[in-house]
């Protein structure tokens, strides 16, 4: 069997319990995936250089044009949410495992420290229990980049760890957001 026909083998055995149309999105995901790799590689290695490449492309955001680096602070303020308002009263009754990564989405920045993120969701509302914040707990790390794997580090650490969704956070979100606008046309 060639590359590309172990290729397309693999991303459809990873993806056939999934339904439409996120078996679809899957598949094209982990298909590129599997293309861009020259060899083998374990699913934990893959996902570091997905995460290592994307983290690359992402650098250029906490810079301003002249170069010059922005100040935390600077960059809390500048965090907006673009929910539908629609989806609002849906998202604020998810559990807040599955609400961080939603909310995430929908962010104005896709990379970011958990405390920034903590700190521009409260301005807007969106309040979590303090066990997601690293220094109270790390529900966070142990939770949505552990186990569930919906985030990851993105980049170098300097004060604090950025984080960012992973292709699997993306899907799962995306999964989540349609299910949320079916229940809202469901209702109307």
């Amino acid at each position: 069997m060639g590359e590309y026909e172990e290729a397309i083998t693999r991303a459809k055995k990873a993806v056939e319990n999934e339904e439409e149309p996120y078996r679809s999105i899957a598949f094209k995901v982990i298909l590129t995936k599997l293309l861009d790799s020259h060899e083998p590689r374990s699913p934990a290695t893959r996902e570091m250089l997905v995460t290592n490449k994307r983290s690359k492309q992402r650098s250029k955001e906490s810079q301003t044009s002249n170069g010059i680096d922005r100040t935390e602070e600077t960059l809390d303020k500048e965090i907006t949410f673009d929910i539908p308002q629609e989806l609002l009263p849906k998202i604020m009754k998810l559990e807040e495992r599955e609400k961080i990564p939603v909310i995430w989405s929908y962010a104005s920045r896709n990379s970011m420290t958990i405390s920034e993120f903590l700190v521009a969701a409260s301005k807007k509302g969106f309040n979590f229990s303090p066990s997601w914040h690293p220094s109270q707990g790390g529900n966070f790390t142990n939770r949505l980049l552990k186990q569930d794997g919906v985030f990851a580090r993105d980049g170098k650490q300097s004060t604090a760890w950025k984080f960012m969704l992973t292709d699997v956070g993306l899907l799962k979100v995306q999964k989540t957001i349609s299910e949320l606008s079916n229940e809202s046309k469901d209702t109307d």
